[in-house]
């Protein structure tokens, strides 16, 4: 009587590697975040039109008082969503151009990732840092348009056949 061995060739190892990449959501999701982080800081510098929608304009009242309140902040008072900064620091994260990305949460699980905007504390100015969710309202920060999506697809997949 005989036994059963198993045989390993070119195309079962590939597949192993696959599937034990695929097991590896951290992993994979560390890849994908620096993507995301780039476009997250496309986004503000474009005010969204690097995702294709450019965000609602500011009311003429605060539109005629920021650039003066925010002049010494990054983008000087002229960037839609950008005041302090705290902001987009804290939805881009680490590496970021500005401040407030000690509020930025990227958190991995064997599922999948979150990235989630702390909503304690003040902002640059001093200001309570509790206006996360009403800007959003108005002005998406975390909605892709297609495009981004198909790339961060695509840098998943890559990693899944392990290129």
């Amino acid at each position: 009587m005989t036994g059963i061995s198993e045989v390993k060739n070119d195309f079962t190892i590939k597949v192993d590697k696959m599937l034990s990449q695929a097991g590896s959501i951290p992993a994979a999701m560390a890849r994908i975040y620096p993507m995301y982080q780039r476009f997250q800081t496309q986004r503000f510098m474009t005010e969204n039109e690097s995702q294709g929608n450019r965000w609602a304009p500011l009311s003429e009242k605060y539109s005629a008082r920021k650039p003066r309140q925010f002049a010494s902040y990054p983008g000087s008072g002229s960037k839609l969503m950008i005041a302090t900064g705290t902001l987009a620091g804290a939805v881009i994260g680490p590496g970021a151009p500005f401040p407030g990305t000690d509020r930025h949460r990227f958190i991995t699980t064997t599922t999948g990732m979150t990235i989630a905007v702390e909503q304690s504390g003040k902002n640059a100015a001093g200001k309570p840092f509790d206006y996360v969710e009403h800007a959003a309202e108005i002005r998406p920060i975390m909605t892709f348009n297609s495009d981004s999506i198909d790339q961060m697809k695509e840098e998943l997949k890559k990693f899944i056949l392990g290129f």
